[in-house]
């Protein structure tokens, strides 16, 4: 059971190469199956901002034009590795920045394969 007694503040979404090619990646946090890269926001950090960041930090890939998608809630998901979560996930689109490659990709240790 979550310590949190409040929705949780995510970011995620697709990452679209120039050929078309969207990145999901399989995560061993939602029971392996595969997932865009995402995470919670920081203090101070605007949602765009955190997509951003947390791109980078899961996959060492750049964005350029990050668009908002939608929102939705993620409510004690079975599929998520642990129970009592509450995830308001706010999700986004963007295309890999100038000078970046897909085959760029390096995954952190949140991801097993892509």
């Amino acid at each position: 059971m979550s310590d949190y007694h409040y929705p949780i503040a995510t970011v995620g979404g697709l990452i679209i190469a120039p050929d078309g090619d969207i990145l999901l990646v399989k995560s061993h946090k939602w029971t392996g199956g595969y997932s865009v890269p995402g995470g919670k926001i920081d203090y101070g950090e605007t949602r765009e901002q955190a997509f951003g960041r947390e791109v980078q930090e899961e996959t060492g890939l750049g964005l350029k034009n990050i668009k908002y998608l939608m929102t939705i809630d993620c409510i004690d998901s079975p599929e998520f590795w642990k129970t009592g979560y509450h995830f308001v996930m706010h999700e986004y689109s963007g295309v890999l920045a100038d000078g970046v490659r897909k085959e760029d990709i390096a995954l952190n240790e949140e991801h097993e394969e892509y």
